[in-house]
């Protein structure tokens, strides 16, 4: 009864069955597993965890109740504790294709690609017809750069199963479409032909909107790319009010933050942090690729770390005082020593830290801020047509949402520059596009690390890329893309217009 509560979506009434049947029947081990699963659809992780734990207690050879461990330690992003569950899980169930498949997942997020790519060969020797394996291997080869082996990986995982849209929109970032192309009619059949969820249509119109406005369908392109964000919303739904709330929270407790501040003279880190910051889609990805190419500077890619340690702090809810921001000083640092392959800086390349500059500036006074600039209506348009991983970016589901943000991102920049003046390096992305020996010149001056020509060169940089721009910024700098958003314009009913072009 309770694993059908569970497949109808019934949850809270499905985790009373279960505890039902536990106190007809003590040391149900299966019933503390099929809670945790329960659990874990309810994003309640902690109890998830918890009701894992019972299960491998009442049956140390639990193998499923390990792997779904893992799996409930990789939402969280305790990835050196999945993967201690995934191994355990292999080890009690030597076959178990999928513990193996999910110990590559662990391995790939924390960029042990090379194990990650072992784990996901083991799980295909065990079962040769696993698409998702591939899907997986696909996104590890884009990572590398390696576009034709992972097109290659992702077109293996469509062959094995058809309807399998995740693969479909992973290829469609990589291949530029032809009218002829195969992949497009076997798309729109699944389009017109199949009951998708929301997740699978959202895959399939951002993968469709990518091939029409390849061939030049920009009406059917805008078509599939509203469609996406409406099942995006659905999934997750927003309302731009709890950001405007967030930060003019942000903005009261800053001076409190400011008065607080660590002093410059007494504070040294190494390695010391750089913040590449800013909108989305604003060119973080291709400043980060020429930074990297530096040999003092080490790629940390997108860091959760500022949110997780400081969105407290920064919003108020514990007390801003010197003895909190030391606290937060010192985990943030721990964690960036870990990744930084001994070498004197390393980027935080998250761009919603923006929100935080305040407490950046005050918990890292030696810090260096980079916030990227880029024409408004360009950034707004690619926020909207692109399918972004992360589920706390829901202002780009509505495109009078993403305007609203921009503006309150803006406005936000502007409150930052009144109280720390001339200490944020304001890079313009058009400018870097037209004139990259100049700007990359004046930006390594205000890095103070010295000029080295392979920062020239970012396209040839071969580090490991996750984020949406993977595949723009191995190609060399392109100089028109803020001006591609309008192609679309006949469309958008004047949403930009308040927009300063």
């Amino acid at each position: 009864m309770g694993l059908a509560l569970q497949d109808q979506g019934k949850l809270e009434e499905a985790i009373a069955a279960f505890e039902k049947a536990i106190s007809i029947k003590p040391g149900y081990y299966e019933a503390y597993n099929n809670i945790g699963n329960a659990l874990r659809d309810m994003e309640q992780y902690e109890r998830s965890i918890n009701a894992f734990r019972t299960a491998v207690l009442l049956e140390p050879d639990f193998a499923e109740a390990y792997n779904n461990m893992g799996n409930a330690f990789l939402d969280i992003g305790a990835h050196e504790k999945a993967i201690g569950a995934y191994n355990q899980s292999i080890l009690l169930k030597p076959n178990f294709a999928e513990a193996y498949n999910n110990l590559g997942n662990a391995l790939k997020n924390i960029d042990h690609h090379e194990e990650a790519l072992k784990a996901y060969n083991h799980a295909l020797k065990l079962k040769p017809d696993y698409a998702e394996v591939y899907n997986n291997i696909g996104d590890v080869l884009a990572d590398q750069g390696k576009v034709d082996e992972a097109v290659t990986a992702f077109q293996k995982a469509i062959l094995l199963k058809h309807d399998y849209t995740k693969a479909h929109r992973n290829l469609s970032r990589l291949k530029k479409y032809r009218v002829d192309d195969p992949q497009i009619q076997q798309m729109e059949h699944l389009y017109s032909g199949s009951q998708l969820g929301p997740e699978e249509l959202s895959n399939l119109c951002f993968a469709l909107g990518k091939a029409s406005e390849d061939i030049g369908k920009l009406d059917l392109a805008f078509r599939y790319f509203k469609e996406g964000n409406s099942m995006r919303r659905k999934i997750f739904p927003y309302d731009i009010y709890h950001d405007e709330t967030l930060f003019l929270k942000i903005k009261q407790t800053s001076t409190t933050i400011n008065f607080n501040a660590l002093l410059a003279n007494q504070q040294a880190s190494t390695p010391c942090p750089i913040f590449v910051l800013g909108m989305p889609r604003s060119g973080t990805t291709l400043i980060e690729q020429i930074l990297s190419c530096h040999s003092k500077i080490c790629a940390g890619g997108e860091l959760d770390y500022i949110e997780n340690y400081g969105l407290s702090i920064a919003e108020g809810i514990e007390e801003p005082n010197k003895i909190t921001i030391k606290k937060f000083r010192n985990k943030y640092l721990e964690k960036l020593k870990f990744i930084s392959q001994n070498k004197n800086y390393v980027i935080d390349k998250t761009p919603q830290n923006f929100r935080f500059i305040g407490l950046i500036i005050s918990a890292f006074p030696e810090a260096r801020i980079i916030h990227v600039k880029r024409s408004p209506a360009a950034v707004c348009w690619s926020n909207y047509k692109r399918y972004f991983e992360a589920k706390n970016l829901g202002y780009c589901f509505d495109l009078e949402d993403i305007v609203r943000y921009y503006q309150l991102y803006r406005d936000l920049m502007n409150f930052w520059d009144r109280i720390f003046p001339n200490y944020i390096y304001h890079l313009n992305y058009e400018k870097l596009t037209l004139n990259q020996f100049a700007e990359t010149t004046k930006l390594m001056q205000y890095l103070n690390v010295g000029w080295e020509d392979d920062c020239l060169f970012a396209h040839k940089n071969t580090r490991s890329i996750k984020t949406a721009s993977q595949q723009q910024v191995r190609e060399k700098i392109y100089k028109g893309s803020s001006t591609e958003w309008k192609k679309f314009k006949p469309f958008l009913n004047g949403v930009f217009n308040d927009l300063e072009m």
